[in-house]
């Protein structure tokens, strides 16, 4: 029998296996991810038992803690990375068969939007505050609410 650090370490498939195989890996507890991810232990739980998917910011701050690949682990959820989306002009022309004039009518009013709203386009997935990002569904689950939400 091989010695355990001797043992080849398993390809993770899915999501919550990549995420479990990096806490482990770097000798980590859920307790204390979850303390360094400012949630709680049973979160981390249940996301590596598959339950629930964290949200695109959620999962950038598991990853950038853990150490592993932003691209793999948006991979794994199913989200797109955001390097990896064209932007909006080559994206309607892949979409929607249109006319040049028709494409730079609703690129103008997208850019538009954007100023009225103050979108901003993505490079990378941007952290979120920590403490808004479980949804109210996910905090019934855990049958606990933040403190915050107390006062």
């Amino acid at each position: 029998m091989p010695h355990p650090e001797q043992r080849q370490r398993k390809t993770p498939v899915s999501l919550p296996e990549y995420l479990r195989s990096g806490r482990e890996h770097k000798g980590l507890t859920s307790s204390e991810l979850a303390r360094r991810l400012h949630t709680r232990a049973a979160y981390v739980s249940r996301v590596e038992a598959g339950k629930f998917r964290p949200s695109p910011e959620r999962l950038y701050r598991w990853a950038a803690e853990l150490g592993l690949s932003y691209n793999d682990a948006f991979g794994y959820a199913g989200y797109p990375s955001p390097d990896d989306l064209p932007s909006f002009p080559p994206y309607l022309r892949a979409k929607y068969d249109m006319s040049d004039a028709v494409a730079r009518k609703i690129c103008t009013y997208f850019d538009k939007l954007k100023a009225e709203h103050g979108f901003v386009e993505r490079h990378t997935p941007e952290p979120a505050d920590p403490r808004h990002d479980l949804t109210w569904s996910e905090l019934l689950e855990l049958d606990e609410l933040p403190p915050e939400l107390y006062n």
